[in-house]
């Protein structure tokens, strides 16, 4: 499964700084929740996420745009 995530800005294009993925993200969704830990080095992003014990690997795309994927346990999602 892809997972795309992305921060807007009211900033001009110009003066954009490049976005920093590396934190701590609560995620909420009709039927659960997630706390999702990034870390961003250079344009790769890895992480987990819980409940599950999950792993997220992606890369930091054009813009302000980061996709990965995500994996629980031995299988991939």
């Amino acid at each position: 499964m892809t997972l795309t995530l992305w921060v807007g800005s009211q900033m001009p294009a110009f003066a954009q700084p490049a976005p920093d993925w590396s934190g701590r993200w609560e995620t909420f969704w009709r039927d659960g929740a997630a706390v999702v830990a990034l870390q961003q080095d250079g344009n790769a992003v890895t992480g987990t996420y819980e409940p599950g014990g999950g792993l997220i690997e992606g890369q930091v795309e054009a813009g302000s745009c980061a996709s990965a994927g995500w994996s629980t346990g031995s299988a991939a999602a």
